[in-house]
C-alpha cells in the first residue's frame, strides 16, 4: 500500500515536472508565465512559529545572514469567510500545482504547513508520528513567482517516513489549505567591508527597482 501511494504521488510531480520541462507552467488559461516548480531544499519540525525562529533555521541552512526585516510572511486563514486565496492554480495540474505572487525577488522563500495526517497500510491513521512542517524553497527560474506542488511534499514527507519510521506509512491525502504561511526574503543588506568591494556598482545596483505586488 506504501509502495502505491508514493507511485501514485511520485506520478503526480512527475507529470507537472514534465510539463514545465517542456515549457513554461502558466495559469489564468494561459495568461500568465509561473516558471517552473520550484526546487524544495530541505524540511524542519518547527516547534513554532515565530519569524525569528524561522529566518535563523533558514540562515543555518543556506549561510546567509537575513533578520527579520528581511523577511516578508503572509498568513493563509482559510477558516476566515473573507480571506481571499492568494494562490493561482497551475493550468493543466489538476489542482495540484500553485503558483503565488511573490513581493520580493530573494531566491527563497519557505512554506509552513499544519499538522499532517499520517496511515498504515490499511489506511488507519497511526498516532505519535511526527513530520516536518516547514519547508524551504529555492525559486527558480522565475523569481516573481512561487510555485509548489502538492505532490512533491508528500513525496518528500513519504521518503521523510520511509527513511525514519520502521511501518508502512503513509502521508494521507490533503489540499492547498494544509499550507498555513508563506515567508520570503529580499536580499540581505551587505557588510560595509563588502559595500566597499561593490563601490562602483551602487549606482547601478540603485536603478533596478525591486518588484512589489500592485
Amino acid at each position: 500500500m506504501k509502495k502505491r501511494l508514493l507511485t501514485v504521488w511520485a506520478t503526480g510531480l512527475f507529470v507537472l515536472a514534465a510539463s514545465s520541462g517542456a515549457q513554461a507552467l502558466t495559469i489564468n488559461s494561459g495568461a500568465i508565465e509561473v516558471g517552473s516548480i520550484d526546487t524544495l531544499l530541505t524540511s524542519t519540525i518547527s516547534p513554532n512559529s515565530g519569524e525569528e525562529a524561522e529566518v535563523n533555521w533558514v540562515n543555518g541552512v543556506l549561510g546567509t545572514t537575513y533578520t527579520v526585516a528581511n523577511y516578508f510572511k503572509d498568513d493563509f486563514d482559510w477558516d476566515d469567510p473573507g480571506f481571499v486565496n492568494p494562490w493561482k492554480t497551475v493550468d493543466g495540474s489538476n489542482n495540484d500545482g500553485w503558483a503565488y505572487d511573490l513581493l520580493s525577488d530573494g531566491g527563497y522563500f519557505l512554506i509552513k504547513t499544519g499538522n499532517f495526517k499520517v496511515v498504515d497500510s490499511t489506511g488507519k491513521e497511526v498516532q505519535g508520528v511526527t513530520l516536518p512542517d516547514t519547508f524551504l524553497y529555492q525559486n527558480d527560474p522565475s523569481e516573481d513567482w512561487a510555485v509548489v506542488s502538492l505532490s512533491g511534499i508528500a513525496l518528500h514527507l513519504n521518503t521523510y517516513l520511509a527513511q525514519n519510521y520502521s511501518g508502512q506509512y503513509s502521508v494521507a491525502a490533503f489540499d492547498l489549505t494544509k499550507l498555513s504561511h508563506l515567508g520570503e526574503f529580499n536580499n540581505p543588506i551587505p557588510e560595509p567591508a563588502t559595500m566597499l568591494l561593490f563601490g562602483t556598482g551602487i549606482a547601478g545596483l540603485a536603478a533596478v527597482a525591486r518588484r512589489r505586488k500592485n
